[in-house]
């Protein structure tokens, strides 16, 4: 799919080798490792790694909500009823892990994989976004 291939793509033009410690043998796209390697040392501006404000322009839009995929299916109601659609039938949206464990467990797994200084460089690239949303950006907790 799109995503595969543009994270496969941003981690190879770091010229870097697999990651050996990837437990699959042929995966479909870089491990969780590989790809933050190459979206927090690569200099390549990608929206959807992007922080908030780079693409946003938070500060020069009036915004009338802010949806969270936490809270989607009831942030959906709230911008349905608000412009004034219906909203009989809306069933909302469930993406759930393909390993069936819940979304703060399988961050958690993926963000313990890393060492220090790749989870320092995301709190010091991502702390303005976890403050604006509410976020918690305390790296400490995969020590």
């Amino acid at each position: 799919d799109a995503y595969i291939a543009r994270s496969d793509k941003l981690v190879k033009s770091r010229g870097q080798a697999s990651d050996p410690t990837n437990p699959y043998e042929n995966p479909p796209g870089p491990t969780f490792l590989e790809f933050s390697k190459a979206v927090l040392y690569d200099g390549k501006k990608d929206m959807h790694w992007a922080v908030f404000e780079q693409w946003c322009a938070p500060c020069h839009v009036a915004y009338s909500a802010v949806v969270k995929f936490e809270t989607l299916n009831i942030d959906n109601l709230f911008v349905l009823r608000k412009s004034g659609l219906n909203v009989t039938g809306f069933e909302g949206h469930s993406n759930p892990t393909s390993a069936g464990g819940t979304r703060e467990a399988t961050w958690k797994t993926y963000f313990r994989m890393l060492d220090r200084e790749l989870l320092g460089r995301y709190k010091e690239r991502y702390t303005v976004d976890c403050e604006m949303f509410g976020y918690d950006c305390d790296v400490s907790q995969f020590y």
